[in-house]
């Protein structure tokens, strides 16, 4: 089928990064097992919880399977997911609570549910994933809208990518091409090969090309191999980035799963070949943040699918619903810790479909097929989940910026686990979970051996790191925006869904069956494995370090985060976000470094930014945005087309009085000391 580039650019827009909140690899996995940390139930547990130590360096997050498989041969069998653990009461009168729970989807609905039963089949599992969702030009890499195929149904080539500095209005095409596309777009340029052929080049000649692709991008090729010279956009466009390089330590550099740094505006302004730069339609305002749970584009992609089974659907309710607008993109490595996935813990992590989302073949050679469709995800989804949950957070690079101090981690600990943010004498002004210790721990999960082991704090070892706690709005008191916006309508809407799992058209989906997925009027604490490397924070993106996190007066209202220096040639170049660690990332307060933006500077528009009423956090024009926001949802993703440099750069500022990038919340921890907040932030680096 023949796509225009209207039709293909629209499909983009729908899809890109909506939904799919994915999860990654350990490389480690790959390969046969030769080192790596037995698990906690492979060590004696003495009745004395004191006896185990207060910090556990060797557990980085990644699914059970992952870590349990590091040390073992391919005919270990698989221990139970420590997911499937949390189930009602099993936290019931425990120091950390959990209020959403795991819940089986396929096994409902008579669906092949055989989970790999040896780290030979999981292996496997990982890597039949690793070339799905990995891509780098892989045979079976795939691609938005275009499944595992060699066509992407979007348009997107060489000849096209290669005159990009045209479109930039450069005299010619620089010699350091690769590099200048990964800045102005914010991607991160591979560490090893991502290939596409140079202008003049043939890609079956050159084993793909000399060129190197950012990740988000990769070269299609046919099921035998042959080089096609068409690029797909993988999910990497939003859930991956530079952090430091290979040199600071393991698992740096380009890095799967961490928080997004790109600008998809900027993206699809330049690979519209014109059409994008005329187009008012936006799926992020923040370079870094996209909208990953546009529920109003949504709904237009699933109403071409499944719309018999969801009958009597309010769709009036579903499309003007409130705009979730501004997400920073979720951690992928602490999946594997999650129960229940998205920020709102709104569908349970076994309903695996959501994940390919994006990659459903949906514009092929043979045009729109609804059965081949789900034919296709359903035989793929489960192992792109595989290589998906097998990440681990990398380790905090000591050598480039500083070592842990162990004695004050220790005390981090500690407090971490066992300070009640709500005692007596701290007169909390926010009100106070029900269960719980009142604790970090309470929310985020225990961590510690130490805890871990303390039957008060959990049932079972095997939950370490384990976080399935909603925190209502009242007590969390972020930007309500992504909440509000899972209405009644969107509620409705779903639970018929095929994402959801019904056993028949009409009937609520088999992972919809209880309340935990029912009030989304909260948010779910995220685990906190490389907590570190996760830079900004909150659901929004709004904090840039955790120092602001546990010190909310500290928090910057306009602020941009640093760009790379431009090497003395800053009127050829639009630069990235700085990912330097020694240049660029502040270890004390564990962000990225930032500056403060005021009135009158480039891209803090009076009326529109800045200047607001007294007691009042918006100017006028934000207000009205706000309403308009609120009513219908999809007048979010209308914006002024991205076309000149200064409009890119003004991308780069973050304003919290902005439509939901609000900053406020988390106002429990101001109780905390600056001693404490120094104790806990040294304690984070261990994770």
């Amino acid at each position: 089928m023949s796509t225009t580039p209207s039709r293909a650019l629209l499909a983009f827009l729908m899809t890109a990064c909506g939904a799919v909140m994915l999860t990654a690899c350990a490389d480690d996995l790959l390969a046969p097992p030769s080192q790596g940390v037995p698990s906690q139930s492979d060590t004696p547990s003495p009745e004395d919880p004191l006896s185990y130590p207060l910090l556990d360096e060797g557990h980085r997050g990644g699914h059970t399977w992952a870590r349990y498989c590091a040390t073992r041969d391919d005919a270990a069998v698989l221990p139970a997911d420590a997911r499937t653990l949390v189930q009602p009461g099993i936290s019931d009168g425990r120091a950390v609570h959990f209020n959403v729970f795991w819940e089986e989807c396929r096994s409902k609905v008579d669906m092949d549910y055989r989970n790999p039963q040896t780290c030979g089949e999981y292996r496997d599992w990982v890597q039949q994933g690793a070339t799905l969702i990995e891509g780098k030009g892989a045979i079976g890499s795939g691609s938005i809208v275009g499944g595992s195929g060699g066509e992407t149904g979007l348009g997107l080539d060489a000849e096209a990518y290669n005159s990009l500095w045209q479109l930039w209005g450069l005299p010619g095409r620089p010699a350091d091409f690769d590099q200048l596309v990964a800045e102005r777009w914010g991607f991160a340029l591979p560490d090893d090969a991502n290939p596409y052929p140079l202008p003049g080049e043939d890609p079956n000649q050159t084993d793909g090309g000399s060129g190197t692709l950012p990740m988000g991008l990769t070269q299609l090729r046919t099921a035998d191999g042959t080089w096609t010279g068409k690029m797909g956009v993988t999910c990497h466009v939003c859930h991956s980035a530079r952090i430091g390089s290979p040199e600071d330590g393991a698992g740096l550099g380009a890095v799967y799963g961490t928080a997004g740094q790109g600008d998809l505006g900027a993206f699809i302004s330049d690979f519209g070949n014109g059409f994008g730069r005329l187009l008012p339609i936006t799926v992020n305002r923040v370079r870094g943040t996209g909208n990953v749970t546009n529920y109003q584009l949504l709904v237009m992609l699933w109403l071409i699918g499944d719309a018999a089974a969801r009958p009597g659907i309010d769709l009036d309710s579903f499309i003007f619903a409130p705009a979730t607008a501004t997400e920073d993109s979720p951690i992928w490595w602490n999946i594997g810790h999650r129960p229940a996935k998205f920020y709102s813990g709104a569908m349970p992590s076994d309903a695996t479909r959501i994940m390919l989302q994006a990659y459903m073949p949906l514009l092929g050679e043979n045009g729109y097929d609804w059965d081949e469709i789900t034919r296709w995800t359903d035989a793929h989804d489960r192992q792109a989940e595989a290589w998906i949950g097998a990440l681990q957070a990398p380790r905090w690079p000591d050598s480039t910026l500083g070592p842990v101090d162990t004695q004050l981690a220790e005390a981090g600990a500690v407090l971490f686990h066992s300070k009640d943010l709500w005692a007596a004498n701290l007169d909390n002004p926010v009100p106070r979970p029900a269960e719980g210790n009142g604790s970090c721990a309470s929310c985020h999960g225990a961590y510690a051996p130490r805890y871990t082991h303390d039957k008060a704090f959990l049932a079972s070892p095997e939950l370490a790191g384990q976080a399935a706690f909603r925190v209502p709005n009242d007590i969390i008191e972020t930007d309500t925006a992504y909440t509000l916006a899972q209405n009644q309508g969107v509620t409705d809407y779903f639970k018929y869904s095929w994402l959801f799992y019904p056993r028949t058209p009409g009937e609520v989906g088999a992972c919809y069956g209880s309340d935990n997925y029912q009030d989304y009027q909260g948010y779910l604490a995220p685990p906190l494995y490389g907590v570190w490397a996760s830079a900004p924070y909150f659901h929004n993106g709004s904090v840039p370090s955790v120092w602001g996190v546990l010190k909310s007066e500290t928090r910057p209202d306009i602020w941009r985060r640093v760009s790379t220096p431009s090497a003395g040639q800053p009127e050829r170049a639009l630069m990235g976000f700085d990912t330097d660690l020694q240049r660029a990332y502040n270890p004390e307060h564990l962000g990225w470094q930032y500056e403060e933006v005021r009135c009158g500077t480039p891209g803090a528009l009076p009326l529109v930014d800045c200047n607001q009423l007294p007691g009042v956090d918006q100017t006028v024009v934000q207000q009205l945005q706000s309403v308009l926001y609120r009513a219908i949802g999809l007048t979010w993703n209308l914006d002024i087309p991205v076309m000149t440099r200064q409009q890119i750069e003004n991308r780069k500022i973050y304003n919290t009085g902005a439509y939901s990038q609000h900053n406020g919340g988390h106002r429990f921890t101001d109780v905390l000391t600056d001693n404490e907040r120094r104790a806990l932030i040294e304690y984070l680096k261990t994770l």
